[in-house]
């Protein structure tokens, strides 16, 4: 398979496709509002303090260490209220920084650093929307505070992790990459169960594949396996994840039960990722790619050369989504929301296209028809910006930030009217509903009022802001960190 370069313009039509697909998810961060557990958080911290939070949480919950402590340290801090837009912002720097240090670990280390910079960049920006685009709840995924601090952070520390074992942790055992592994391996086991899970999963496949290629598994695999179930069994005796956390579940524990559930949320997690276009070229571009760079490829791939690993690789990626899925939908009797699904899915994703860029690197010898395919640059580049551009989640970013404007705006008219209130000594605050606060700030925008389409998409809740509407149904946790006795909601009507 051979493909035609020549001097055109397709650098700048990728940057900037690359520009308008992730602006509007930048732009939608500062529309954004604290919702739900944020609330809690913030009580938490205000009656013990962080470090005594830290504890509660560890002892009552899930042990979610890492988690609970990015999240209680910020809101001690302050920062939610203040820059709620913060998190957001971090999170996609940190997926996109994340991916360009796996990316470029795999270039210098197998490829001889074939790629520059700014083909990588641009590799990793194209793996950011991906990202963002496959996401069960983008809303949850990256945008509420308490839930994103908790799924995004195990699928950058695992690209991480990734790329120091690349670097050279898988062949040696020098501290200069096992220590920040094992560290990174910790830091991973103390946020959702889904992250360590997979990890212990992937390592214990790649660990295997190592061995039956080679006779020997790297010190560094095991000592990763080590500490990943060492640190698991820890938290299983010392957590709340069954003293805890299983009284609150009250789901469905039959094995005619579980077995369905679990196969329908191992098929969720492949539907999340299969049905967004962009998928698709972008697995057909790592597959060429591998045949690309297959004959010059680093000698450490030697041994795995000719190998038919496509479909066994398949195989175990669906093996390791459910047996990872398994023991938390046992643990919790099925109640598993679908954020929950957000680290899943991305890790997937990530393992779906390294087994199709390794499955070209390793196939060595391809078919001689493929070879006869002259395909000019423009066209997998014009897949590429089509699918990136003609897709559901960036029309759902746009819109949101547009609506998200008046939304915000509407919340914090609320939050004026809590503060006058409380100013007076009233514990009572009367709010409009979401819809009219709206619908108000609309008016007062546009006076002279707006074509019917503009004005649908403007009244229309912001999909990427998640709010469960607690001023409306009366979420204690709100009272509680306004001080107000109650909220009451004006009728439609009145």
């Amino acid at each position: 398979m051979r493909t035609t370069l020549g001097k055109s313009g397709w650098p700048y039509l990728l940057w900037g496709t690359l520009l308008f697909c992730l602006l509007p998810f930048f732009l939608v961060s500062f529309f954004n509002s604290m919702a739900a557990d944020d609330y809690q958080l913030y009580i938490l911290d205000r009656k013990v303090g962080i470090w005594a939070g830290l504890a509660h949480v560890y002892r009552h919950w899930t042990g979610r260490y890492t988690a609970t402590f990015i999240g209680i340290w910020l809101v001690d801090h302050n920062i939610p209220e203040r820059f709620y837009f913060l998190h957001t912002l971090l999170l996609l720097f940190g997926v996109a920084a994340a991916y360009y240090f796996f990316l470029n670990s795999i270039n210098k280390t197998f490829l001889g650093g074939v790629f520059g910079k700014v083909r990588l960049l641009a590799a990793s920006l194209v793996l950011l929307l991906l990202t963002l685009y496959v996401q069960a709840e983008i809303s949850t995924g990256f945008y509420w505070f308490s839930s994103s601090v908790t799924y995004q952070p195990p699928f950058i520390f695992s690209l991480l992790i990734a790329g120091l074992l690349i670097r050279g942790g898988v062949y040696s055992s020098k501290w200069k990459y096992l220590a920040p592994v094992l560290v990174l391996v910790v830091l991973t086991c103390g946020t959702t169960e889904i992250g360590p899970l997979y990890l212990l999963l992937s390592l214990l496949v790649l660990s295997v594949f190592i061995y039956r290629t080679t006779g020997k598994i790297p010190a560094a695999l095991v000592a990763c396996l080590v500490v990943t179930g060492v640190t698991g069994i820890l938290i299983m005796l010392t957590s709340g994840l069954f003293s805890g956390r299983l009284k609150q579940m009250n789901g469905n524990t039959s094995l005619l039960f579980f077995l369905p559930m679990t196969l329908f949320r191992s098929a969720s997690v492949f539907y999340f990722i299969l049905r967004v276009p962009a998928f698709w070229v972008v697995s057909l571009l790592s597959y060429g790619l591998g045949l690309k760079l297959a004959p010059s490829v680093e000698s450490r791939l030697l041994p795995w050369r000719e190998r038919k690993i496509l479909v066994p690789g398949l195989l175990l990626i669906a093996a390791c989504v459910f047996l990872s899925l398994a023991p938390i939908l046992v643990v919790t009797g099925g109640s598993f929301p679908t954020r929950s699904l957000d680290t899943l899915v991305d890790l997937t994703m990530v393992s779906l296209l390294g087994l199709l860029f390794m499955a070209g690197l390793v196939n060595a010898f391809p078919a001689a028809w493929l070879n006869d395919i002259r395909i000019p640059t423009a066209l997998p580049l014009l897949l590429l910006v089509m699918t990136l551009t003609a897709t559901v989640p960036l029309v759902e970013a746009w819109e949101s930030v547009f609506s998200g404007y008046f939304y915000h705006g509407m919340v914090q008219q609320r939050k004026n009217l809590i503060r006058d209130a409380l100013s007076e000594g009233k514990r009572t605050v009367t709010i409009e509903p979401a819809e009219a606060g709206v619908e108000t700030l609309i008016h007062e925008r546009f006076p002279h009022g707006i074509f019917e389409t503009a004005h649908a998409i403007l009244l229309k809740k912001p999909a990427l802001i998640y709010d469960d509407n607690g001023m409306e149904t009366g979420n204690r946790a709100i009272y509680q960190y306004y001080g107000l006795d109650s909220i009451i909601v004006k009728n439609p009507g009145d």
